[in-house]
């Protein structure tokens, strides 16, 4: 399954700016997925892989700029309960709750990705951990104490 892109169309970044959809699906596509390929991106968004290449080193300024509007505006509202999470975030948090260890260095980010039932990179993963770690360390808890009953 091709990972979501979310484009908003109230974004600071892209006033005053004349992109097509197309181009701002790819430029969406890089932030959200910063380790995608420029043929994965390509395909994903049904463009050539030249076009995807040139729009990313075209747009190189406007995607370091989008990353920090989403990690600006992520560290600002940051969600503290379970039922104001989207269900892409429960799944990974549950998933990340199941390790022994749920330490972020300690992760193995590939095998995460690979027992989630949708198509991910480990960057979505280490922001969803980033912003809801309170509720990963709350759910680990939780298992840790069902487990000992």
């Amino acid at each position: 399954m091709p990972p979501q892109v979310d484009i908003q169309d109230n974004k600071t970044i892209y006033d005053n700016l004349k992109l097509t959809n197309k181009k701002k699906l790819i430029i969406e596509c890089v932030v959200q997925n910063p380790d995608l390929s420029n043929e994965n991106i390509s395909e994903l968004i049904g463009c050539s892989t030249d076009y995807s290449r040139t729009v990313r080193d075209e747009f190189e300024y406007i995607i370091k700029a989008r990353s920090r509007e989403i990690d600006s505006s992520s560290n600002k509202t940051k969600t503290q309960s379970w039922s104001s999470i989207t269900e892409k975030q429960k799944e990974v948090i549950k998933r990340i709750s199941d390790e022994s260890n749920i330490s972020k260095e300690k992760l193995d980010f590939d095998k995460i990705i690979n027992d989630l039932p949708f198509y991910t990179h480990e960057s979505y993963i280490k922001r969803t951990y980033d912003k809801h770690k309170h509720l990963i360390i709350k759910l680990k808890k939780a298992k840790t104490h069902m487990k000992d009953k």
